[in-house]
């Protein structure tokens, strides 16, 4: 009786051990999944965020998650800092952003109003870390160096320029493009000496 018993409770055992094996495996998934979000790391004031253009806006605290397609607002006076898994991005009082890309690979803001700083933690070969602005919000922040141009004028040429594919997907300076910089500054004749591309350019940080 006693050994029947005990067959019984081992089975028992590891029936229910194999259930929790079951039960966790789709968590563990859902977990994976979650983590290519990012979170809201600190904040001062009130932040306000949206899943989509649909959504209202909600105010949220510290570990909010942030994840692809979603929006943030952050009402003046105010500070925050969203963590995206390879660095972290500071928004200050006043700014909009949305979150257009978040992947394993890439990050990408489009940052709608007011100003933005990311802080790149790691970049192996083959990430992209991209921040889109319009042109009429770069017109109005460097209207001050334009005095005689008008705000609008500005803003249609900054666009023309934003169209010729300027920016590279990439943040590291290449050593073709930096040969290139060198070429231009040469033809014009202000470049006293030309300097090795180890001498000016180091490469982004890497967990490689």
């Amino acid at each position: 009786m006693h050994f029947a018993r005990r067959i019984l409770i081992q089975r028992s055992s590891r029936f229910v051990a194999a259930l929790v094996v079951a039960i966790a495996m789709p968590a563990l998934a859902l977990e994976d999944e979650a983590g290519r979000a990012g979170r809201v790391a600190s904040v001062q004031g009130t932040l306000s965020h949206k899943a989509d253009d649909a959504a209202a806006w909600t105010p949220v605290a510290q570990n909010y998650p942030v994840a692809e397609g979603a929006s943030l607002a952050l009402a003046p006076p105010g500070r925050a800092e969203i963590d995206y898994g390879g660095g972290l991005f500071r928004l200050d009082g006043g700014t909009e952003v949305r979150v257009t890309r978040l992947d394993d690979r890439d990050f990408a803001l489009f940052v709608v109003a007011g100003s933005v700083v990311v802080h790149v933690r790691v970049h192996d070969d083959g990430d992209s870390v991209r921040i889109a602005t319009p042109a009429t919000e770069i017109a109005k922040a460097e209207k001050s160096f334009f005095p005689s141009i008008d705000t609008e004028v500005l803003a249609r040429c900054i666009a023309s320029y934003q169209e010729l594919g300027c920016w590279t997907a990439h943040v590291e300076i290449t050593r073709s493009a930096f040969e290139a910089a060198l070429d231009a500054f040469e033809h014009f004749g202000s470049l006293k000496e030309r300097y090795a591309y180890d001498q000016v350019c180091a490469p982004p940080p890497s967990t490689r």
